[in-house]
């Protein structure tokens, strides 16, 4: 089997695939696929930062614990805190997912983010998405699998 190609949050946030995801499949149900941006710089930076000190501290205590048994969880801890700092470092990454399922009409967007969110699907569709579709119904005969 070929390797799987991967994207992140971020291009499904800029493209507003996200938005039709939401719109189209999760919003009716009232559910909603969150995204945390990070537009605070300095506030990454502290995360950042403090994610590195307590690898710091993680090496000495190490260091210092290498032939007990506590040397093992030692590794754990700095393996879970290098895990993190790469989940911190994008930019874009996804959060959780809101659940209104209790309330009657759903989830809807803000106007204003309506349109935010059209738009980037738009301007996808124009650059990219059209053709792709395009392409998918000339090899496989259709666009969206259906259930046989």
């Amino acid at each position: 089997m070929a390797d799987i190609k991967k994207t992140d949050a971020k291009f499904l946030v800029y493209s507003g695939l996200l938005f039709k995801i939401n719109q189209y499949i999760l919003h009716p149900f009232g559910l909603a696929l969150e995204v945390i941006v990070w537009d605070n710089v300095e506030e990454k930076k502290k995360e950042l930062k403090a994610i590195e000190d307590a690898k710091i501290f993680m090496k000495d205590v190490r260091h210092l614990v290498r032939n007990s048994p506590d040397a093992n969880e030692c590794d754990v801890i700095t393996q879970m805190l290098d895990e993190l700092l790469e989940i911190k470092n994008h930019d874009v990454r996804f959060g959780g997912v809101w659940d209104y399922r209790d309330d009657p009409e759903g989830m809807l967007y803000e106007q204003k983010t309506f349109e935010s969110g059209l738009n980037k699907y738009k301007k996808f569709m124009d650059e990219f998405g059209n053709d792709k579709l395009e392409q998918r119904k000339e090899k496989l005969g259709y666009i969206i699998q259906e259930e046989k």
